[in-house]
């Protein structure tokens, strides 16, 4: 015998009716398993611009995102686009304006500006861009071919393009920009 919470006392069968009762209203109250849906595989990118481009890099490729750092020491006998090298952490970042690489101009260093750290052959650079916007996940099946219109100092390092609203931002391989000889020869 069982003492029920109300003061009276159950047999087996009373207990039985009790549990019984528990579980149809638990049942009743229960809210179903979550359907399971079509996994859709993405591609993640860092969205970015270059004078006025937008561009986006797949996030694999970026192994870190900086602020500009407060102090960069130029190096004499490199390259206009070589900002110089930074300290970042006790390690020594050379830094590159991308803009300047591509374009000839320098990038203006605003609020929104950022470093993209990529490494290529067991080396890091940082690379400074314009204005970083944000991560994104993209559909693999929404890429697209690349651009008709796209600036031809960009076409060696573009592969395709993602649509987002009604803007098309261009995949910039960052492994083709570090394999490009003119990128790895930064001495003037």
């Amino acid at each position: 015998m069982v003492e029920a919470s109300v003061g009276r006392t159950l047999d087996a069968e009373g207990l039985y009716g009790l549990l019984e009762g528990i579980e149809h209203r638990a049942i009743a109250g229960a809210k179903g398993l979550p359907q399971q849906r079509r996994i859709e595989v993405t591609w993640e990118g860092v969205l970015f611009t270059l004078s006025r481009e937008r561009l986006v890099a797949a996030l694999d490729q970026v192994k870190e995102i900086l602020n500009y750092p407060d102090v960069v020491t130029r190096v004499p006998g490199t390259r206009g686009w070589v900002k110089g090298i930074a300290n970042v952490r006790g390690d020594l970042l050379p830094l590159i304006d991308l803009e300047s690489f591509l374009w000839g101009h320098s990038a203006s260093i605003r609020r929104r500006s950022r470093i993209l750290v990529i490494e290529f052959a067991g080396q890091r650079v940082g690379m400074l861009v314009g204005e970083m916007v944000g991560i994104r996940h993209f559909s693999r099946a929404a890429r697209m071919a690349v651009r008709t219109d796209l600036d031809p100092v960009l076409a060696p390092y573009v592969t395709g393009a993602y649509g987002l609203g009604d803007e098309l931002w261009s995949v910039f391989d960052v492994q083709q920009l570090a394999a490009d000889p003119r990128f790895r020869v930064a001495a003037g």
